[in-house]
């Protein structure tokens, strides 16, 4: 049997290193959560409209105001 080799990173403490940082910083929980909240409104919207529940005009009505309270930056990039 071939023995198998562990691939270990050794760093000593008083080198000082540190993994990268990310190269984004990291949503906060509340832009998570209104991103989550978002997504599930969007859901709940296309539902309705693929069950014909609301015509088209209200679904883009719906979309444009989610936009706006829950993704304001999305809400910039699409000019609502």
């Amino acid at each position: 049997m071939a023995d198998k080799q562990k691939h270990v990173l050794i760093c000593q403490p008083d080198l000082g290193w540190r993994p990268p940082a990310p190269a984004e910083p990291c949503m906060t929980e509340a832009e998570l959560k209104r991103e989550w909240q978002f997504f599930r409104a969007e859901t709940m919207a296309g539902r309705l409209r693929q069950a014909g529940l609301i015509s088209r005009e209200e679904y883009r009505a719906v979309m444009a105001e989610n936009i706006k309270r829950f993704s304001p930056k999305l809400g910039k990039i699409m000019d609502f």
